[in-house]
């Protein structure tokens, strides 16, 4: 007996129903260089001890280790941070970026760790790659400056 999909899948399903554009031998594919921050449980800790009063540090540690409890998650210290940093103290929004972690880690770390570039490049094919690479920069030094305070 044969399966029919439901009406929301039938579309995707059909071959070449959404084709790819087609990229040119002359084209030329540019890949920025997105630094990668490098951090630590000792980094987290440092953070979640800056960002929230002392009465409240269990309960955060509590949030945090929702994230990257045993399951195979992705660079847990570094979402983590990324999580903190979007959180900015705030009890509430950091049980709200954990939950979100935990559906797709890439959404907490893009916009904490390069929110100009997703906000003004992703998608915008008329960015020359210098100005993409100077939000990228951008990006990068706003990060470690929030890492180091």
């Amino acid at each position: 007996m044969e399966k029919t999909l439901p009406m929301h899948l039938r579309t995707l399903a059909q071959p070449n129903r959404f084709p790819r554009r087609q990229q040119t031998v002359t084209e030329e594919c540019f890949m920025p260089n997105q630094p990668i921050p490098k951090v630590t449980e000792d980094d987290v800790m440092r953070v979640v001890r800056r960002d929230f009063p002392s009465q409240h540090i269990d309960e955060v540690l509590a949030v945090l280790a929702r994230y990257g409890e045993g399951d195979g998650s992705a660079d847990v210290s570094r979402v983590r941070l990324a999580v903190l940093k979007l959180a900015a103290g705030n009890l509430e929004r950091l049980r709200k970026q954990v939950e979100t972690a935990r559906c797709d880690f890439r959404d907490v770390l893009a916009f904490a760790e390069y929110p100009e570039y997703f906000a003004r490049v992703t998608g915008a094919a008329d960015q020359s790659r210098e100005k993409v690479q100077r939000i990228i920069d951008a990006d990068w030094n706003q990060y470690q400056e929030w890492l180091q305070r």
